[in-house]
């Protein structure tokens, strides 16, 4: 219940603030050009919400046609609109995005697996077409606040549907580990969708300009978003939610308002951590009594909440009439920033209950010996092995080809082969170590020059107009949030959580774009407009090619059983489609294996090897059947193959000794052991 202190005005200032004063005035009166802001732009935003309920939209069949969508919006705005002045944080950090983007697809000429490379760089094509958009869209700071609630209240309703979703069904099918992993498909991931809208709904409820109800409902968010993380219990947010938490609050030109609605959200943490982590801890049991901990932990969540709602509702009615002298805002802002710094950061140290240096010893007896996590109510007790493991063969490939890098997802294959643990990881684990893995120096600098950019684009600061501050905190807490726990894990991947973080950055850049005089669009020359199509087809064809052969492989999946031979023609389209990729081929490989059918099965896995020799299933199944046609040795060599590919696979060296033994293994038999592996990777 405080308000900004009072800015004093110097003499003079007057004409000054009459014209920005007109100036905002007429950046809210609504005009034709401002009609792809709120339509184009609010659409994708409605797209990352979507995509955050269909498994993070992860799978190419979710998120192309997003990009594409995105894609088509640019051109039209530059071919109808213009190019505006992007200014020079803007222009620069687009330059950086997109050759950012152009390196990833370069990488496709030194890739060992290039159709994985595709998809990745089809991947940071769309990151550098959102970013685009955003940038180029007429966003005025009303048409900003929109899009934070839309995302925030987008966020706050899938969250709260997979909460409750999982406390009425009790089903165990959405945890994995014992972890809530509904719905994005990866625990991790769910954090990071619900911290993002978090951060932008604290923003929206502790600022001073938005409405009192919208302010009370914000508020709720507030208290509700942080507690489903929780129960996901991500050992990663122990650092990045604390650090997002107290870089937002030194940056926050109203501490005291961010201070107080950080206790909001931290108050029913504390009150509910048992209830909360108890979830995981019967979850991990076999989910035999599920239900009763989801409920109870759902519950606590919808009292929380409701009851902040009501609070916030009070907060923000007074917070419009309640005047602070300057000198007492200023000294219980400085108590409250201290305080809630120093109950963040010693939350975090002590959530484990045990010392700093413990963790640190842990953390290197896992690095050294890649001890498993020990089995407790609580994931939160150690480091985590496994993320040792990635970042030191990851950072290996680096210094083998530090300035390319092994090419774009390409980690797959090297930690098969260089792994101490049993996980089959696809990523590094790290949004750091996988570029500069990955992509080389030359992918590190120019991502480097991009987020030292956007956190200037978003670094907040007074404003004269108080939508942009709160423009301005939202990105902020988005952007240092998604940069600190993208340091430990595989976001980068996720379009649900990196887009729109993307987006909100390039959102911020426009929308201080707009307050300048020089900031209209300028028509573009022929021959940039013919440049803009030429990459705009192109672009179009380097997406629409894999997501329409990932289409024929989910139909063709869907109708193998019934209908194989259907199943085939679209793999074969798939395969036409997707000139790079492997999988059409090792789809029909194993389809062929569960029919028996050895030469459809020899034909489509030396076809798979043909496109990616370094395929370990591949290897194997093409060994088992050179065993069934009685060609011993050349099963013993293909299956030694796959096991220097895959060492740590115990079946492979199972399967070794028994065609050494000179048995015939049918594909069939080892088909069960290896379906998940088929289903989810294909690798």
């Amino acid at each position: 219940m405080v308000v900004e202190e009072a800015r004093s005005q110097a003499p003079g200032a007057a004409a000054a603030g009459a014209e920005l004063d007109a100036g905002r005035a007429l950046a809210r009166r609504p005009s034709l050009a401002d009609a792809p802001a709120w339509v184009g732009g609010l659409a994708l935003i409605a797209v990352f919400v979507v995509w955050g309920q269909k498994g993070g939209g992860f799978e190419t069949t979710v998120w192309v046609p997003g990009a594409l969508l995105a894609l088509g919006l640019t051109v039209v705005v530059i071919g109808t609109a213009g190019v505006p002045r992007l200014g020079r944080k803007g222009t620069f950090a687009l330059l950086a995005l997109v050759g950012f983007a152009a390196w990833s697809y370069a990488s496709l000429l030194w890739a060992d697996v290039r159709g994985d490379a595709w998809i990745g760089a089809n991947r940071t094509l769309l990151y550098a077409v959102v970013f685009t958009i955003f940038l180029l869209l007429p966003w005025t700071a009303r048409a900003a606040t929109a899009a934070l609630w839309l995302f925030a209240g987008g966020v706050t309703a899938v969250s709260a549907f997979a909460v409750f979703h999982v406390a009425t069904t009790q089903n165990d099918e959405y945890f994995v580990d014992g972890r809530f992993s509904y719905p994005t498909g990866y625990a991790n991931a769910n954090v990071a969708l619900f911290m993002a809208g978090f951060w932008v709904a604290l923003a929206l409820a502790t600022r001073r300009d938005q409405p009192v109800l919208a302010r009370a409902l914000a508020l709720g968010a507030v208290a509700f978003l942080p507690q489903a993380a929780l129960i996901v219990q991500s050992r990663a947010a122990l650092v990045a939610v604390p650090l997002a938490a107290v870089l937002v609050l030194i940056g926050s030109p109203a501490r005291l308002r961010t201070a107080l609605g950080l206790a909001v959200a931290v108050a029913p943490l504390v009150a509910g951590w048992d209830i909360h982590l108890r979830v995981f801890e019967q979850a991990e049991a076999g989910g035999a009594f599920l239900e009763d901990a989801m409920q109870p932990s759902a519950w606590f969540m919808a009292v929380t909440s409701a009851a902040a709602v009501v609070a916030g509702f009070a907060w923000a009615a007074a917070d419009r009439r309640l005047v602070i002298p300057p000198r007492v805002l200023r000294t219980a802002t400085l108590v409250a920033a201290v305080a809630t710094a120093a109950a963040l950061l010693a939350g975090a140290a002590l959530v484990a209950r045990s010392e700093p240096l413990e963790h640190v010893r842990a953390g290197w007896h896992q690095l050294t010996s890649n001890a498993p996590d020990p089995e407790g109510a609580s994931r939160f007790g150690t480091l985590g092995g496994e993320r040792w493991d990635h970042w030191r063969v990851a950072m290996r490939r680096f210094l083998d080809r530090p300035l390319t890098g092994i090419g774009a997802e390409q980690f797959t294959v090297d930690y098969l082969k260089a792994r101490r643990t049993s996980i089959d990881a696809r990523y590094p684990h790290s949004l750091e170590v996988g570029i500069l893995s990955q992509l080389g120096v030359m992918g590190g600098v120019l991502f480097a020059i991009f987020a030292v950019l956007a956190t200037l684009i978003v670094w907040p600061r007074r404003s004269s107009e108080p939508a942009l501050g709160t423009l301005r905190l939202a990105a902020f807490g988005l952007w240092v949030y998604w940069l600190a726990h993208a340091s430990f894990d595989w976001f980068y991947e996720i379009p649900a959580v990196t887009a729109p973080v993307l987006a909100v950055v390039a959102l911020t850049a426009s929308v201080e774009r707009s307050r300048r005089a020089d900031a209209g669009p300028r028509r573009p020359s022929p021959l940039l407009l013919a440049a803009v199509g030429v990459a705009a087809v192109a672009a179009a064809l380097s997406l629409g090619a894999p997501y329409l052969a990932a289409r024929e492989l989910k139909r063709a999946l869907a109708v193998w059983s019934q209908a194989p031979e259907v199943a085939y023609e679209r793999l074969e389209r798939a395969r036409m489609l997707d000139p790079l990729s492997d999988e059409p081929d090792l789809y029909a490989g194993a389809i062929a294996a569960r029919l028996d059918d050895r030469p459809r099965m020899r034909l489509h896995f030396e076809r798979a090897l043909e496109r990616n020799p370094h395929s370990w299933y591949a290897h194997l199944e093409l060994g088992l059947t050179r065993s069934l046609d009685g060609r011993r040795r050349e099963a013993v060599q293909e299956v030694r193959i796959a096991l220097a590919l895959n060492p740590r696979e115990p079946i492979l060296a199972d399967v070794l000794r028994r065609l050494r033994r000179g048995e015939a293994i049918a594909p069939r038999s080892l088909d069960r052991l290896f379906v998940e592996r088929i289903v989810e990777r294909l690798r």
